[in-house]
């Protein structure tokens, strides 16, 4: 990620989290970038969702701001440098992985229902973990809580890491985490027989 594209050096300070959530008001008074920086932040976007396939620490910023390669605002070129001054305090991450003997693979996964402030949509995310391994992260974008939603987004994973184990003769290994609130609410809905699609309502309280 070239990060003197967005104006920043090494000199520049440093941020702790690689993120930071905008507020309502920001987004109403969010406006469209200048076409002529179109074409800049949707390269950084693309380097930045490449970087992010080994960054499981930018995994969900970088997300968020595809999310505007369509329609670039000044929010979200605002995201891209906050991303931009977080590489540049943390410019590596080590992966270690000392032998260790482990019973089983955990799968973890948790949704932030409702996250975004923009569209209201949902975001699941989770890893794979063998022992105090990390082989597996993701970090999705989902459009509601419906029976086929949640199928995918399960089956898919699980399907991988059935592949994956099958070929190292360890698939009886595999277990799943125990489910967090948010999970065991999507599964009570979506366990409902006559429930058809979650719709994510904002109530403005006065």
């Amino acid at each position: 990620m070239k990060i003197r594209d967005q104006g920043l050096d090494d000199g520049c300070k440093s941020t702790a989290t690689p993120g930071l959530k905008p507020l309502v008001e920001q987004l109403k008074d969010d406006k469209p970038l200048d076409a002529d920086g179109h074409t800049e932040f949707r390269a950084l976007a693309a380097r930045a969702n490449y970087l992010a396939q080994d960054r499981i620490d930018i995994q969900f910023p970088a997300k968020e701001v595809c999310r505007f390669m369509s329609s670039p605002t000044e929010t979200s070129k605002e995201a891209m440098k906050r991303m931009g001054r977080y590489l540049i305090g943390h410019k590596w991450i080590v992966y270690t992985y000392p032998f260790q003997r482990v019973e089983g693979i955990d799968i973890c996964g948790d949704t932030g229902w409702s996250g975004c402030h923009r569209t209201r949509r949902s975001t699941s995310g989770g890893c794979v973990m063998i022992g105090q391994h990390c082989i597996r992260t993701w970090s999705s974008t989902q459009p509601s809580v419906t029976k086929e939603v949640q199928a995918l987004m399960l089956s898919w994973h699980w399907q991988w890491l059935m592949r994956m184990t099958t070929e190292f003769a360890a698939r009886d290994c595999v277990q799943l985490a125990g489910p967090g609130a948010a999970d065991l609410a999507a599964e009570s809905m979506v366990g409902n027989c006559v429930h058809g699609v979650t719709v994510e309502l904002e109530v403005a309280v006065p």
